[in-house]
């Protein structure tokens, strides 16, 4: 969530008003995206687990588009949290910091 905004997803980001429900916009993420956890928001940034250990998808919460992807070693889950202007990810036993867009 941030400010009026809620995010989800699926095979796809949807943004909805936290006010009413209503969808706002909904991006096309090449439909490779899984439902391990919810999307971390952070600035300009919605930052997304993909399934099968396949690695993170950053897209900028205005256009859809990928801005920054990357893929990590190891098998486990993805516990991500954003604050600041970092996204935080713990995976495989490691916790990083990773940069958003404004």
């Amino acid at each position: 969530m941030r400010g009026d905004e809620v995010y989800a997803v699926d095979d796809e980001l949807h943004r909805c008003r936290a006010s009413d429900g209503k969808k706002q916009r909904r991006f096309y993420t090449g439909g490779n995206v899984g439902t391990r956890m919810p999307p971390a928001v952070q600035g300009g940034t919605a930052w997304i687990a993909e399934p099968n250990d396949r690695g993170l998808i950053a897209a900028s919460t205005r256009t859809g588009e990928e801005v920054f992807p990357c893929q990590s070693s190891g098998i486990g889950a993805y516990t991500m949290l954003g604050d600041g202007n970092r996204i935080f990810v713990a995976h495989a036993g490691s916790v990083v910091a990773l940069p958003v867009r404004p």
